[in-house]
């Protein structure tokens, strides 16, 4: 009799241990089929933005009459929250924060310079145009600062705010010719990673059309 109960006892364990098994299968079957992972696994893939110039390709249509002089470029952030690859949004005044699944290919100060650099040569503005790492000894150096690079989310959809600081100096006199700020900001059809990183892509292109026509006139190339 006794022996009849302890089997008992042990057959109802076993039909109440495959019952848990079978219901904790249904929920990881829930979950996969809902796109969802307890594990991770499903995560959105990190997608990398690069930051581009819209009016690369004709930079060279309506050439500057040219100089023999070097221009060097010294980049920089004004802020080290602009200075890694993270993108960055706002959605109130005062507050920053990054996008998640989403990223610079490179540091968008690093990108100015080199989009400046390419936009200068493909126009044949200066007899050089070098980043100021690079060795050369240059006639011109001009500095700059990135100020502002985010999707400003407070009023949907949205706009991209990209502001930059230029100072341009004399190397050899050591002596400052002008500072200015170029600031542009574009609108976003919404405030996914996509279209934010088009919406800096007009933005930007649009400063460096601005910062490239204003530094041939105060370095008196045209």
């Amino acid at each position: 009799m006794i022996g009849d109960n302890i089997q008992l006892q042990v057959l109802r364990r076993g039909r109440r241990r495959a019952s848990l098994l079978v219901g904790a299968a249904a929920v990881l079957l829930a979950f996969a089929s809902s796109g969802c992972s307890i594990l991770g696994g499903d995560s959105p893939a990190r997608t990398w933005y690069e930051l581009t110039d819209l009016h690369a390709d004709a930079a060279g249509a309506s050439e500057a009459k040219g100089s023999s002089l070097v221009l060097l470029i010294s980049p920089a952030s004004e802020s080290s929250f602009y200075d890694g690859t993270a993108i960055a949004f706002s959605r109130q005044s005062g507050s920053r924060a990054y996008y998640q699944y989403a990223a610079w290919t490179e540091r968008p100060v690093k990108r100015l310079a080199q989009m400046l650099e390419h936009r200068l040569a493909a126009r044949h503005s200066f007899g050089t145009v070098a980043q100021a790492t690079a060795g050369v000894r240059g006639d011109l150096l001009l500095n700059l600062r990135l100020e502002e690079i985010y999707l400003d989310a407070a009023q949907p959809p949205g706009s991209a705010r990209v502001a930059v600081t230029a100072e341009l100096l004399d190397w050899r006199a050591r002596k400052v010719i002008e500072r200015k700020r170029f600031e542009r900001v574009a609108t976003v059809e919404s405030d996914d990673s996509a279209q934010a990183a088009a919406g800096f892509n007009r933005a930007i292109t649009r400063v460096l059309d601005e910062l490239s026509a204003w530094l041939e006139q105060r370095a008196g190339v045209r």
